[in-house]
């Protein structure tokens, strides 16, 4: 990670989770089993609406390899 990646992750704190425009996959159905994620400054912010507040905050290079791994079965 460099240092811009760094400066941005630590400036996530800033972020208010109740603010994001969350979006779920339109094939998540009726039983909202899903997970959200939203993006802003770069970074993508992944949380589960069903369970407590938690977000998980990623690089959009790492996103991108957690869609490849979750892709290809793991």
């Amino acid at each position: 990670m460099d240092g811009s990646q760094a400066q941005k992750l630590s400036s996530t704190a800033n972020v208010r989770p109740d603010v994001l425009e969350w979006r779920r996959s339109g094939r998540c159905g009726a039983a909202g089993t899903c997970v959200e994620v939203a993006g802003v400054d770069g970074l993508v912010f992944i949380r589960d609406p069903s369970s407590d507040s938690t977000v998980i905050t990623l690089t959009p290079d790492a996103w991108r390899k957690l869609l490849v791994w979750l892709r290809n079965g793991r």
